[in-house]
């Protein structure tokens, strides 16, 4: 308690900490006077006077405190108010971003898993199908990116300024890897072709495709399979 009462008066500023001091021992000695004045019937007849110099002596008083509690409550105040706002939009974007992947970890995971199979030898056909596939699910890809730059560059610093910090399945590296590989394969997968005999080349492929799909199944595995997520104070 006596700490904070320290770090309370260091963080007040220099006026402020010289009008604590002097106003209330303004106020002390005009209690003295007041006291003193009624002792010896200075106040009689000076109705006005006596009020004017009771106000006077309040003053003395309240100022200081509304300039050291009554501001600091208020900070404390909004800074709560504050944290509560972080937590709430964190809380929104963190569950628009999970939301966007229950369709990408259990309809799109599943489509592209028939692909993986070795049981096909027309290679441009199943490569063709590989990018239709794709290009069937590609807004849903594109939200799982822009979705999850809100959480990682609006919602993480924000709740970092608050003191808070979010905590999800696994940590926020995975997932930056996890959502720029899904990225960084749909966009490969879109300039690739079938390999002819005996070539071979960074946008060539001989098997028509299995090996990225393969990586996207990766990748897709990589991103968090439970809605769990906390907020906690950061540092603890």
């Amino acid at each position: 308690m006596l700490h904070r009462l320290r770090s309370l008066w260091r963080e007040t500023p220099s006026v402020t900490r010289r009008l604590c001091v002097v106003m209330p021992a303004t106020g002390g000695l005009l209690i003295a006077v007041g006291l003193a004045g009624d002792a010896k019937g200075w106040w009689e007849g000076y109705s006005f006077l006596t009020n004017l110099v009771s106000s006077l002596t309040g003053l003395m008083f309240a100022v200081p405190f509304a300039l050291v509690v009554l501001s600091r409550l208020s900070e404390t105040h909004a800074e709560l108010a504050e944290r509560r706002a972080a937590i709430r939009f964190g809380e929104r974007t963190v569950r628009n971003f999970l939301a966007i992947l229950v369709p990408v970890k259990s309809a799109l995971r599943d489509e592209l898993m028939a692909f993986v199979h070795p049981d096909r030898s027309d290679m441009q056909q199943l490569l063709d199908e590989i990018k239709e596939k794709l290009r069937q699910y590609d807004a849903i890809l594109e939200s799982v990116e822009e979705r999850w730059r809100v959480v990682s560059d609006q919602a993480m610093p924000r709740l970092a300024e608050v003191g808070m910090r979010l905590e999800m399945e696994s940590s926020a590296t995975r997932y930056v890897q996890a959502v720029g590989s899904l990225s960084q394969l749909k966009s490969y997968v879109a300039d690739i072709h079938v390999a002819p005999p005996g070539s071979s080349g960074t946008h060539l492929v001989h098997d028509g495709g299995r090996g990225v799909v393969g990586s996207i199944i990766a990748a897709i595995d990589e991103l968090p399979t439970s809605a769990r997520f906390r907020f906690t104070e950061d540092g603890s």
